[in-house]
């Protein structure tokens, strides 16, 4: 059978799974479907309930074909028959459940009609001049296999549009598009050996290298780099505006002056696939324009090396992935940009080894995931952000790692300004060391920051502070069951858990232990952060190394932060001139604070400051023995 129409078949039994009600008995379908059967199923689900969007068919003749079905099929469905009926009363739109009902038999008449195996069969572009005579590839009895080509193509488009359920469920539409991408091809595909502009769609193939640009200027147009390589000054490979259904693939894309590969505003449905981009200015960049967003593209099992710029720069990006992806001695401001993106996914992507100030960077964009990717072994004559968050909304990190990178001046692992809803599971903030100080997480003016299972331990700084979790002007951020162990050194500071001006922060199940400073080594550190609590924590052996006579090991601290709630917390063997398990500080009236049945053990002091009989406390198991001003609460086992 002809790939073309198989998968013609394919594609549309699939978008018949996914949106319509009736049964596709097995016997009926082509083979390769059974191995995705499962996954429509699910897609099914997700889809089933948005089948009422309205397309436009008016430009496609469907009204003739389908009332010329109905005259010829031995038993049309009676959703063809109403569908037919709707046309010839002028209406201009079907929905698209209704469309993708009737698609199974459009397919079936089509390749019953198909009168052999020769012609490529091609979809038009949506707003693309009529299909002419020459152009069409017409059935025996006046199909025009063409025009039903391009109302699946607009069909995928309209799917494309229902951004968030698209989004639910990526993988698959990235198989459909996969499927639609590698079979509506040419028999054999048309050699490129010199610069050219591809105008006509189809399936290129390179048949040596290219020292020049190659430029895009149709849809629908397959690029197989056939292992060669296209360089020189410039653009390298041009995707003109407005373009859909690009798919480039093996090979590379190297020495561009301008940008590897350049997709312009509009772009829709675009891949990139087993490409390394080596020494380029940028890699790829996807400029997209307000109003003129780039749409569905998926960067997949590419390599960037040496890019000076950037390796992959995206703006206005909408419904896209960055899958497989290792950028790698990279040179620039960042590797990763994403500025006013939505819907972008990043799985398995690692950003090693490059020379930069910030590996990757998000900016004005929502929903963004990162799923096992690092950020790992980077490097900076200056500061380092190795996720540098700035004014987004719903980001989530899960299985990351960002660790043993190296700075001259300040680092952080993951840096959240003025943004709402971030999320981190999973991950590892390790071993990293800076020149001046460090903090694992750190989160300015940031609305619900969601922090759990995650490592923040052993960073250093030579000078100013070391925080392994960092909240500043912040609400609602919660850090449960994280670690931030080990960290700190020959600097002046360092916390564990550190809350300033901020509201409404927990800590629950966390361990800040073993962290070093020469003047104030702290496990959990609030300040002027009301509404907040440590829960079930342990903050041990936080040591203050200096000599000078006011170091101080604290385990809980609490300055100016009321409202606040201190329980069952184990606070043991912080030291330095001054070791203290739990601080209550406040420069003014205190109120409803509690600190209750935690374990306070072996510091010279755990003491609250006057007024405290405006507090509720209670200390159990405490085994402080020296007495102090403000009074201390020692010995006190009240339960």
């Amino acid at each position: 059978m002809n790939s073309t129409v198989r998968s013609l078949r394919t594609l549309s039994i699939i978008f018949f799974s996914v949106l319509s009600s009736v049964n596709i008995q097995a016997d009926s379908m082509p083979a390769d479907l059974s191995m995705i059967q499962e996954e429509i199923k699910s897609l099914k689900e997700t889809l089933g309930e948005h089948g009422s969007f309205e397309m436009p068919v008016h430009e496609f003749n469907l009204k003739e074909l389908l009332c010329r079905m109905i005259d010829q099929c031995p038993a049309p469905s009676s959703m063809l028959r109403e569908c037919c009926k709707k046309l010839e009363q002028g209406q201009i739109t079907l929905t698209l459940s209704e469309l993708l009902e009737i698609m199974p038999e459009l397919v079936q008449f089509a390749y019953e009609q198909y009168p052999h195996d020769g012609p490529d069969a091609r979809a038009a572009r949506p707003d693309a001049p009529p299909v002419t005579a020459n152009d069409a590839v017409v059935g025996k009895s006046g199909c025009d296999l063409t025009q039903v080509l391009a109302l699946l193509a607009m069909i995928k488009k309209s799917i494309n549009m229902l951004k968030q359920i698209i989004c639910e469920k990526f993988a698959f539409t990235w198989t459909i598009l996969e499927e639609i991408l590698s079979t509506f091809s040419c028999a054999q595909c048309i050699a490129i050996s010199t610069p050219t502009t591809i105008t006509i769609p189809g399936c290129y193939c390179l048949s040596a290298d290219i020292l020049g640009s190659i430029i895009i200027d149709a849809d629908r147009v397959i690029l197989d780099l056939n292992n060669h390589q296209v360089s020189g000054a410039g653009n390298n490979i041009d995707i003109a505006n407005n373009r859909t259904d690009i798919f480039i693939k093996n090979g590379y894309i190297t020495t561009a002056t301008g940008n590897g590969i350049n997709v312009g505003p509009n772009a829709v449905n675009v891949q990139l696939k087993n490409i390394s981009f080596i020494d380029n200015n940028v890699g790829v960049f996807l400029n997209g324009l307000n109003n003129f967003e780039i749409e569905c593209v998926k960067i997949e099992n590419c390599i960037f090396r040496g890019n000076t710029t950037s390796a992959i720069d995206g703006n206005f990006v909408r419904n896209s992935t960055i899958e497989n992806v290792v950028c790698k001695e990279n040179i620039g401001t960042f590797v990763i940009q994403i500025l006013n993106g939505e819907n972008v996914s990043f799985n398995t992507v690692k950003v090693n080894e490059n020379l930069t100030t910030a590996p990757i960077n998000i900016q004005l964009s929502s929903n963004i995931t990162f799923f096992n990717c690092q950020v790992n072994n980077n490097a900076s004559i200056g500061n380092l952000n190795g996720i540098n968050l700035d004014s987004n909304n719903n980001v989530k990190f899960n299985a990351c790692t960002i660790n043993t990178n190296t700075v001259v001046g300040d680092f952080i692992g993951m840096n959240v300004i003025n943004s709402n809803d971030i999320k981190a599971s999973g991950v590892s903030i390790n071993q990293n060391n800076a020149g001046t100080s460090a903090i694992g997480i750190n989160a300015n003016v940031v609305n619900k920051l969601n922090v759990y299972n995650v490592q923040a331990n052993n960073n250093t700084s030579a000078a100013n502070f070391v925080y392994g979790f960092s909240n500043d002007g912040s609400s609602d951020c919660s850090y449960i069951e994280s670690h931030a162990l080990a960290n700190g050194g020959s600097n002046s500071d360092t916390s564990g858990f550190r809350s300033v001006n901020s509201t409404k922060t927990m800590y629950q199940d966390c361990f800040a232990n073993d962290n070093l400073a020469t003047n104030t080594a702290i496990g959990f550190d609030l300040r002027s952060s009301s509404t907040s609590c440590v829960l079930s924590c342990i903050a041990k052996r936080n040591t203050a190394t200096g000599i000078t006579g006011s170091e101080v090991g604290r385990g809980i601290y609490l300055f100016d932060s009321p409202n606040c709630y201190v329980e069952r917390n184990l606070v043991a063997s912080n030291t330095g001139t001054l070791s203290v398990g739990i601080d209550v500080t406040f420069t003014t009236a205190p109120f409803n604070t509690t600190v209750f049945a935690n374990q306070a053990q072996d510091h010279i002091l755990n003491y609250l400051t006057t007024p405290a009989n405006i507090l509720t406390v209670f200390y159990t198991r405490s085994l402080a023995t020296v007495s102090a001003t403000p009074t201390p609460l020692d010995n006190i086992d009240i339960i």
